[in-house]
């Protein structure tokens, strides 16, 4: 996410900036990079307007400035260093550029101003969807996130364990895969395992190795265990976007095959709570536990 100026000059080791092939770019894209161009040479429209000048030119003051970026890393670290580049207004400037020139659009000339303002609308138009053209691939468009998805994809698609655990009276304390751990982690007000972001980045697995002798001897008396079989379907924005894996939501595969009936086999040391359509809720009893 930073990029070392000394990779384009060794005199400039160690000034660091946003890494602009990454969250940058995806901010921006095609679109965003047609915005510019088009506003670099119909600037004297926005003569005044100081507030959308200084907003197009933020990312030169903030994110390609070392000086504020070393400044940026000793407050808030590097993984939100890129939203910076939503201060970049490329919808407000778009829309203005379009609405602006819709008369030499639907004009009537033909002159060589008319003509080539034609073929920038077109083209500008034309880069909000995800084209491909040959070599082109316009993977920054935004159209495959306004799908509808939250019912297997999103936001509904595990409802019912979100309200669940919601309607526990104590704040519980629950042991599950990654992916799982991150949702319930920023879903619910119950404890997880830590870091759920970068756990499921790195695919850390509880459930890899001896994690018999975690579950039953390792003092997680009254801890949930949550066993998600309940897999989502193939994300197209993870795949478009490249920023989480596009089957990240078939968590099923993240438990060992044995797991659950390991749980339901030992009724004594696990005693099961709640399920539904493929999701089991246990808690670990331990020692002394009706």
């Amino acid at each position: 996410h930073l990029f070392d100026l000394g990779r384009i000059n060794s005199t400039l080791t160690g000034l660091l900036i946003a890494n602009p092939e990454l969250r940058f770019w995806d901010t921006l894209g095609w679109f965003g990079a047609g915005v510019y161009i088009w506003f670099f040479f119909r600037w004297q429209w926005f003569k005044g307007q100081d507030f959308v000048c200084g907003a197009m030119v933020s990312p030169l003051l903030t994110l390609f400035n070392p000086i504020f970026v070393v400044g940026f890393l000793q407050v808030a670290g590097w993984d939100p260093l890129w939203r910076l580049a939503f201060l970049m207004p490329i919808p407000f400037v778009a829309a203005s550029l379009l609405v602006r020139s819709t008369d030499q659009v639907f004009s009537k000339n033909w002159t060589v101003s008319v003509v080539g303002t034609r073929v920038i609308f077109v083209v500008m138009i034309s880069l909000i969807f995800p084209l491909q053209f040959g070599w082109f691939h316009n993977e920054t468009s935004r159209i495959p996130s306004l799908s509808s998805v939250d019912t297997h994809n999103g936001a509904r698609l595990w409802i019912d364990l979100i309200r669940y655990l919601d309607n526990q009276g104590n704040r519980e304390i629950f042991i599950t895969d990654n992916v799982t751990n991150y949702v319930l982690h920023t879903a619910t007000d119950h404890q997880g395992a830590s870091h759920p972001k970068m756990r499921w980045q790195q695919n850390e697995n509880p459930f890899s190795g001896n994690y018999k002798d975690r579950l039953a001897y390792y003092r997680r008396d009254g801890e949930l265990i949550i066993i998600n079989h309940r897999d989502g379907e193939l994300s197209v924005n993870g795949k478009v976007s490249r920023h989480w894996r596009s089957d990240i939501l078939k968590v099923s595969m993240l438990y060992p095959a044995e797991l659950l009936e390991y749980l339901l086999t030992n009724p004594e040391e696990f005693e099961l709570i709640w399920k539904k359509d493929k999701i089991f809720v246990f808690r670990i009893k331990g020692e002394g536990r009706e």
